[in-house]
């Protein structure tokens, strides 16, 4: 790992570059639309990057899966793992197949997660769009301009597609530690969302376009297997399990990544609708610090969790000392963040956005203290993940995020203490499913 320590580097540069145009693209479309029709473009946003983060699970399988067999056969050094045997005789029905889906469908062969991950794609983004008259109308309606929201919806469904198949790529790449390649990803992504919404903000565009900029990323993956033989030749790579066992254990990663997406990017939406009525004052501040206080921690360790899982899946005899170490790292950089956040969160609102921060600093040291808490659970998740437990992972996020929002919910909370019931959310959460993960590795 030594000599690809450059090769890491260039990922986290990546990912500096990714957190700071997610910002920047927010930023464009904050200041080029209305009020309302910023509001209507951002649960478009909020939508796609829910999608996003469940597909997630895609991306934490491949790389889990490949990883595994490359461990259990060192002896092969193809980066692509050995070519498939010889396939069974298939029904006549598969036979109309190309030989590469029909025999990664095979029962007796192991899974290609780029499969799994075009199939995963088609049934995520066919569900959105058979769907979309019972829900595109009331979720974008004000984010379709004159065009309407099931346009929208066609977008999003499309996107979605990528999407999943953009997360196993990623894995497989994860899985060969292809840093640069994986790097690459991650910049292609980013950079095609900042140019399309740098092209609208200058066009004066409406927030129809703004969607597509919101999505403009999801197609990265096609540019990087055109322009990359190693990850052409990692398209290839199979998993340790057959593909019905796979995408069993995608379907309990995707589970809990929908539960991580829904704690990460929905706690807005949480907090509103366990809030009767308006949201009282300073609420606007509160999320906005939530947002800022989670970014040292949970955009580098989002972009990392390929190679996170990789790195475990290697160590999964030893998954206690692997989760120590990692737990550490977290640790460690959730003190420094939370003690930077005291001195200078409300600094950085009053003179960058423009906000006051009627909390105190002790609140804003807490809030970083519980996306160490999130960043913590996510290690346990993927301690499960790489040792068979898969059901316990998701299991332990969705403990998590019905915790928070039992918390959002207790009567003995005044609804206009929302700092308190932010903090308790975000804290005590994640604990419980923290316990639940710890509970199951201790059986082992």
């Amino acid at each position: 790992m030594s000599a690809q320590r450059p090769a890491v580097l260039n990922v986290g540069l990546a990912t500096a570059f990714s957190a700071a145009s997610g910002y920047l693209v927010l930023l464009l479309a904050a200041r080029s639309l209305t009020e309302a029709a910023y509001t209507g473009w951002f649960v478009f946003w909020s939508a796609f990057g829910l999608a996003t983060g469940a597909l997630n699970g895609v991306l934490q399988e491949s790389a889990r899966a490949v990883r595994a067999r490359t461990a259990a056969a060192p002896e092969r050094r193809s980066p692509a793992l050995s070519p498939p045997r010889a396939p069974s005789p298939l029904p006549s029905a598969r036979r109309l197949l190309p030989p590469w889906i029909s025999s990664a469908w095979s029962p007796e062969e192991p899974a290609r997660p780029l499969v799994a991950g075009i199939g995963v794609g088609v049934l995520a983004g066919g569900a959105a769009l058979v769907t979309a008259p019972l829900w595109a109308g009331a979720l974008f309606v004000d984010a379709g301009s004159s065009g309407g929201a099931l346009p929208l919806a066609g977008l999003f469904a499309i996107s979605v597609c990528s999407v999943a198949v953009q997360a196993a790529v990623g894995g497989l790449l994860s899985a060969a530690y292809a840093w640069k390649p994986f790097a690459a990803l991650t910049v292609l992504d980013a950079a095609f969302r900042l140019a399309v919404a740098v092209a609208c903000a200058r066009l004066g565009a409406g927030p129809g376009w703004f969607s597509v900029a919101a999505v403009a990323g999801a197609g990265s993956w096609l540019v990087l297997l055109a322009a990359s033989k190693r990850s052409r030749s990692l398209a290839n790579a199979r998993a340790d399990v057959p593909m019905r066992e796979f995408l069993r254990r995608a379907g309990a990663a995707i589970a809990a990544a929908a539960a991580s997406a829904v704690l990460v990017m929905g706690f807005p939406v949480l907090l509103k609708i366990t809030t009767p009525g308006r949201l009282p004052e300073g609420a606007g501040a509160l999320l906005l610090a939530v947002t800022l206080t989670r970014a040292p921690l949970l955009v580098p360790l989002n972009v990392f969790q390929g190679a996170l899982v990789a790195w475990c899946t290697d160590r999964r005899d030893r998954p206690w000392r692997a989760l120590g170490a990692a737990a550490a790292a977290v640790l460690a950089v959730g003190t420094v963040c939370a003690a930077a956040a005291a001195m200078l969160g409300p600094w950085l609102l009053a003179a960058v956005f423009h906000v006051a921060w009627p909390f105190g600093r002790p609140m804003m040291a807490a809030l970083t203290f519980g996306a160490a808490m999130i960043a913590l659970l996510t290690c346990t998740g993927v301690s499960c993940l790489t040792t068979g437990r898969s059901r316990t992972n998701a299991v332990g996020w969705w403990a998590a995020t019905i915790a928070a929002l039992a918390l959002l919910l207790v009567p003995a909370l005044p609804q206009e203490r929302i700092d308190l019931r932010v903090c308790l959310a975000l804290i005590v959460g994640p604990l419980v499913g923290m316990a639940v993960h710890l509970g199951a590795l201790r059986r082992m």
